[in-house]
């Protein structure tokens, strides 16, 4: 006897919109294994699932709809063409009712616009996990947000027909700060797609004024151990260190992210002035680095550093009131005002000699706007930014009659000033760190210049 060929072709295929069903479709056949013709009638189409027959059919039928089944789950089928005397090898075949669980993965994106702000959208799925598969049941996305704080959930319901849009996130969590963002997909059953890959974004107010460390901010901490003391502070409750656990180790690169900055718009104003509490315990041949940047993916640059080397009282580590030192530190206003200012703490230490660690607090800022110089009295003014004397270079020896020093906030400050010939040197020992002016009488005329002053 010869038995009937196996069909050619036995595909199993999802229903996208009838999870509980798969459709279930084979090639006709006609012989037998040696090419003689097949007595169709009284031959069947037989059908398993899982090993147990499910149905037996005529030759004429060449599909069938399998239904009843469990969502999602992966479903084996074999087919074979048995006659009264004799059976086919099996066709074997295999879907997943409805496609597989998950849905896709949502895409996430960012960008800005016109005023510099910051936002995020998403990407639905139109597929589900298997890349082949309609995504008919979206339901929802779900936005996870890590901090160094802890992590924020939260949902937003979406329409099945919102497959393949790109949406706005209304993600909007308790706390301002940089979040780690991953999105994740869910239909109507309950399902989740795996996690988005990780998008790195500040939410919140960029236009904050200080920070004391009374709890840790949202910072991002690109490396090292970054975190808030209550150990030792300037101000009551906190600090920020680079070294919470005690001394920092060999071979450190530690990077922090402050908070970005959107400067409010002032039209006279060219620089910010940070003015910081720092305490440096930190080995002169190591450093504590204050940087910015107006675009990420241009280069930092430095506008303070810090360690030992500074100051004496920071080679005792010895955590004392005096061992804060108040800095200022001035940063020149991109011409766009609106623009976004990103800062950043990289500390570096080197391979033998280490110390106790970094220490920062009280930051402040405030925009500060240059006061018009008359270049023909002077040649130069240093140094700039002064920590004990400033000498001014004048254009020629002619005598100053009064010398004054102005504060930001309108205060005159007498200063003591001696004046050899062309060359004048104010004391400026008994100022904080700062911008002033510097007024100067001659010859019946008054001339401003501005300083600054860094301690």
């Amino acid at each position: 006897m010869c038995s009937p060929v196996v069909p050619d072709t036995f595909t199993a295929t999802t229903i996208a919109d009838e999870p509980t069903s798969i459709y279930l479709a084979w090639s006709a056949v006609t012989t037998t294994t040696f090419g003689q013709p097949l007595n169709t009638a009284t031959a069947r189409f037989v059908l398993r699932r899982r090993g147990v027959q499910i149905a037996e059919l005529g030759m004429s039928m060449l599909s069938y709809r399998d239904t009843g089944l469990t969502p999602y789950e992966r479903y084996d089928y074999t087919l074979t063409v048995v006659t009264p005397t004799d059976t086919s090898a099996e066709r074997p075949a295999f879907a997943y009712a409805g496609g597989s669980r998950e849905p896709g993965i949502p895409t996430l994106l960012t960008g800005r616009d016109q005023y510099g702000t910051e936002w995020t959208n998403v990407t639905l799925p139109t597929l589900r996990l298997d890349g082949v598969t309609p995504l008919t049941n979206l339901a929802g996305v779900i936005v996870t947000g890590n901090t160094m704080n802890g992590t924020t959930e939260q949902r937003t319901d979406v329409n099945a027909s919102d497959t393949g849009k790109t949406i706005a996130l209304p993600f909007r969590p308790n706390a301002d700060g940089w979040y780690r963002l991953t999105v994740r997909a869910v239909d109507a059953d309950g399902n989740r797609s795996p996690a988005s890959d990780t998008l790195l974004d500040f939410l919140g107010d960029a236009d904050w004024w200080e920070e004391r460390f009374d709890t840790m901010p949202n910072y991002h901490v690109m490396s090292g151990t970054w975190d808030r003391t209550t150990s030792f502070s300037y101000s009551p409750e906190g600090s920020l260190t680079d070294s919470p656990n005690g001394p920092y180790g060999a071979s450190r690169r530690d990077t922090i992210m402050l908070y970005p900055l959107t400067p409010r718009v002032y039209p006279e104003a060219d620089n910010l002035l940070f003015q910081v509490r720092v305490a440096a315990f930190v080995d002169p041949s190591d450093t504590v680095y204050f940087e910015y940047t107006w675009d990420l993916n241009k280069t930092w640059k430095t506008a303070a550093w810090w360690n030992a080397s500074q100051n004496p009282r920071w080679t005792d580590t010895t955590k004392t009131e005096d061992a804060w030192l108040q800095q200022g530190i001035l940063v020149p206003l991109w011409t766009d005002t609106m623009n976004v200012l990103y800062t950043r703490l990289r500390f570096r230490s080197n391979v033998t000699r280490q110390s106790d660690g970094f220490y920062i607090d009280d930051i402040t800022y405030q925009p500060v706007t240059s006061v018009a110089e008359e270049q023909e009295i002077i040649r130069t003014i240093y140094p700039q930014p002064a920590n004990h004397h400033i000498t001014v270079d004048l254009t020629s020896d002619v005598p100053i009659t009064s010398c004054s020093l102005v504060s930001l906030e309108g205060a005159t400050l007498p200063a003591t000033w001696t004046q050899l010939g062309s060359s004048l040197t104010v004391d400026v020992r008994s100022l904080p760190s700062g911008i002033y002016s510097l007024h100067l009488e001659h010859n019946n005329r008054h001339s401003v210049f501005r300083i600054s002053i860094l301690k």
